[in-house]
């Protein structure tokens, strides 16, 4: 008799439950005016939880949506896609544990573009050495604009990912990581930097007028890039050395003394200048 009571207690219960479950959902779907809470605990309570699941592409079709973002940017087209989704569909990876994946993607990405970037300055280096670095500043300009729109798509990678892995660059140090290693893999192209660069100067110290905004354009690039106390400034040193000491011997040959350290005055504010 105690077990059939039992049964029967079960049963009712069960019953009283599924009336509950029915009622609730009857009076959202009626849009009832009873409690929000209410039925919101009673249907959470009621019915089983279910973990929500990624789509089975996610990963790349995010993937593939800020791709062509980023290859829009870099080849200078309009992008479709907002700045706000784009930064969202980062996040959203970062969020789920892809953030790996999307820094080495992005990074080849990049990489990528600045090959091509390269691969089209070695073209240029028939050209004479101001319309060749007219090239080059223009190439640097863009990739800095570029590089800059990008991160601000990555900008949620670069502030949680980045930045927490000591052994990681910012996405704009990577960036310019890569132009540095494809410049020095472009031997022709470097040496035609830095020669162009000491002609301007050597044709400035001679009275010629030249382009200072590029001169020093370029000049702050090759800082930025980590080649100017290693590549660029040894050879200006040895070629300032060489011009003035031949510029001193003839002086001293063809001038007094009040009017060769006039020279060297004038001179080292020239160089100051410049």
């Amino acid at each position: 008799a105690v077990s059939q009571s039992g049964d029967v207690v079960a049963a009712l219960r069960r019953c009283s439950a599924r009336q509950q479950q029915q009622q609730a959902v009857s009076l959202v779907a009626a849009g009832s005016s009873c409690s929000p809470c209410w039925c919101a605990n009673t249907l959470c309570n009621l019915l089983p939880a279910v973990k929500p699941q990624l789509p089975a592409n996610f990963e790349a079709d995010t993937w593939a949506q800020i791709h062509t973002a980023v290859q829009a940017v870099q080849q200078k087209q309009p992008v479709a896609t907002s700045l706000e989704e784009l930064y969202r569909a980062v996040e959203d990876m970062c969020r789920h544990q892809m953030q790996d994946r999307l820094y080495k993607q992005l990074q080849a990405a990049c990489d990528a573009h600045i090959a091509q970037q390269l691969a089209a300055l070695q073209a240029h280096t028939q050209l004479a050495p101001a319309a060749f670095l007219e090239h080059v500043a223009g190439m640097w300009d863009d990739y800095c604009s570029q590089m800059l729109r990008i991160r601000s798509i990555f900008l949620y990678l670069d502030r949680t990912y980045v930045m927490s892995l000591p052994g990681l660059r910012s996405l704009f140090d990577t960036g310019l990581a890569s132009l540095r290693h494809h410049l020095t893999e472009h031997p022709k192209v470097e040496s035609h930097i830095m020669r162009g660069l000491l002609d301007l100067i050597d044709r400035e110290r001679q009275g010629e007028a030249v382009d200072r905004q590029l001169l020093a354009g370029l000049v702050r690039m090759l800082g930025d890039l980590g080649l100017y106390s290693s590549t660029f400034s040894p050879r200006l040193l040895q070629e300032t050395a060489a011009f003035y000491r031949d510029e001193g011997l003839r002086l001293m040959e063809a001038a007094d003394v009040a009017h060769y350290l006039a020279h060297c005055e004038s001179r080292l504010q020239q160089e100051q200048e410049r």
